[in-house]
């Protein structure tokens, strides 16, 4: 938090400082101007979150240095100092938008007041900040925002990005696993809210399988400052979620080189994404830069047999012995057809076959003893029972639904969260609730947008955007399909006191 002094006298100057230690800012925070001229130079310079101006001052006084400098910093907070006898300058200071005017000589406990209450105010701004950073940039990812090519460009235009895709390898069940990343995100979110500052913005992002992603951009003023502190972030939740070995819940960050635009990142998370397996063969539970993966990439062997190892371990937490031992030979049959994987290659899978699965399996064996070790847990699916299982996946999938309604929620990426493929628990939850997901979702909407609709502080803009969707053309159209009448239809019966008379159809 830069703070601007502007004062021609000395001692007015060292006795406001004095204060402003007292109230817990450090020195190196505090610029100071002896005039009005210094004063628009260093606001221009510093851009200082606070500003204490001496009405009277050389050159150029406060209230015209101040007029000219909240141009260059428009988001600077604006204190005049003045006396009695310049009672009537402060009405004209308060006319041109200074935040409050000081009488002097100055009470330490009004500075101390203004200091609490500025830095809650400005924690609050970049926390609305960063959720409006999050809604925009998941409505332009998911070809769903009502701004223009040209407002889209502007979001991040002259800015830098960096993303982490965190891919969780885990031996807990689907609830349990859920459980834990649910937890996890709100760690994550916690370091972000607390390390956020002006020169960067931070968001968890939602990409389109599902997988949760993490976004962090700077602006090309003050750029330096702006990825020190965001590198700072993510090293910060780095230290924090990648868990070391065998706690049967790693993490792994998947990070991609620094992006000129959203397009060229979202690029690199389709990268990233179509080789995110190679972690079987570099080592989970750490962070991975998109460069770290090249030359594994650029070797097509690596990427088979990683995605075979991946896939086999996915089939086992699921229980499906089928899928389970045709991977298998699949795996067996393309190491063999490699000859020998090279020892390297071998010790890491064998690591994460002992971390994934109910085994113990060394780089010194040979591939029959895999087979055999491995065959055997196969055979140990036969004895579980999955069906408690499938039925709790169905009740979270319902629960998630009732909580998140409001977001963008796919069935992929509640799948991606409780471990299991799209296609297995989309089956299972059309079997369970006797209609698809999306149209589940849509009706818990319905219900929720027709009881918003009774509320007469709410536009149906609001309550469109309240229930999910961008769009309030869309919403009317899903709104009259599910109903059989308009939302405005709704907003006439509730002003009559009455029930509509059409027959609701809720499939």
């Amino acid at each position: 938090m830069n703070i601007l002094i502007a004062d021609d006298e000395h001692l007015a100057r060292m006795s406001l400082k004095s204060m402003l230690q007292e109230a817990g800012l450090p020195l190196e925070a505090m610029k100071e101007a002896i005039n009005g001229e210094e004063l628009v130079d260093l606001a221009c310079l510093h851009k200082p979150l606070l500003a204490f101006v001496d009405i009277r001052m050389p050159r150029l006084n406060g209230l015209e240095a101040i007029k000219q400098a909240k141009l260059l910093s428009p988001q600077t907070r604006w204190f005049i100092l003045t006396g009695l006898s310049e009672f009537q300058h402060a009405h004209e200071a308060l006319r041109i938008g200074v935040s409050d005017y000081l009488l002097k000589p100055i009470d330490p406990a009004e500075i101390h007041t203004i200091i609490t209450k500025v830095t809650r105010e400005q924690r609050q701004h970049l926390l609305d900040r960063n959720k409006q950073f999050a809604m925009d940039l998941t409505a332009i990812y998911h070809g769903v925002s009502p701004l223009s090519q040209e407002e889209q460009d502007d979001i991040l235009q002259h800015a830098c990005l960096i993303g982490t895709i965190f891919c969780i390898d885990t031996t807990l069940s689907a609830i349990e696993k859920a459980t834990r990343q649910d937890s996890l995100l709100q760690t994550v979110q916690s370091i972000i809210d607390e390390m956020v500052t002006p020169e960067f913005k931070m968001t968890v992002f939602v990409l389109s399988n599902g997988e949760i992603a993490l976004i962090g951009t700077w602006g090309s003023e003050d750029a330096d400052q702006g990825m020190q502190h965001c590198l700072k972030c993510l090293y910060q939740i780095e230290q924090t979620v990648c868990c070391p070995p065998d706690t049967g819940f790693d993490v792994t960050l998947l990070q991609t080189s620094f992006c000129s635009s959203y397009k060229d990142l979202f690029y690199q998370f389709n990268w990233l994404q179509q080789f995110s397996s190679l972690r079987v063969i570099y080592g989970i539970g750490k962070k991975i830069q998109q460069r770290d993966l090249l030359p594994y990439a650029d070797t097509t062997r690596f990427l088979a047999i990683s995605k075979l190892v991946s896939t086999l371990t996915d089939y086992y937490r699921q229980s499906m012995y089928v899928n389970y031992m045709s991977t298998l030979d699949r795996f067996m049959k393309a190491c063999a057809e490699e000859c020998a994987i090279d020892y390297g290659v071998k010790k890491s899978v064998a690591e994460f076959f002992s971390q994934m699965l109910p085994c113990q399996i060394s780089p010194q064996q040979d591939l029959a003893d895999w087979y055999q070790i491995l065959k055997d847990c196969g055979e140990h699916l036969l004895h579980t029972q999955p069906h408690k299982e499938a039925v709790g996946l169905v009740e979270w999938v319902i629960a998630t639904i009732e909580q998140e309604y409001h977001a963008n929620i796919s069935i992929a990426q509640i799948a991606v969260k409780l471990g299991v493929s799209p296609n297995y628990l989309s089956t299972l939850f059309h079997k369970k609730t006797g209609m698809t997901f999306v149209r589940y979702v849509t009706k818990v909407r319905m219900l929720k947008a027709k009881e918003l609709l009774n509320n007469p502080s709410l536009q149906v803009q609001q309550v469109a955007e309240q229930v999910g969707y961008y769009s309030v053309r869309h919403f009317t159209k899903v709104f009259t399909e599910f109903f059989g009448y308009y939302p405005s239809t709704q907003r006439k019966k509730r002003d009559k006191n009455t029930t509509p008379a059409q027959v609701e159809q809720q499939p």
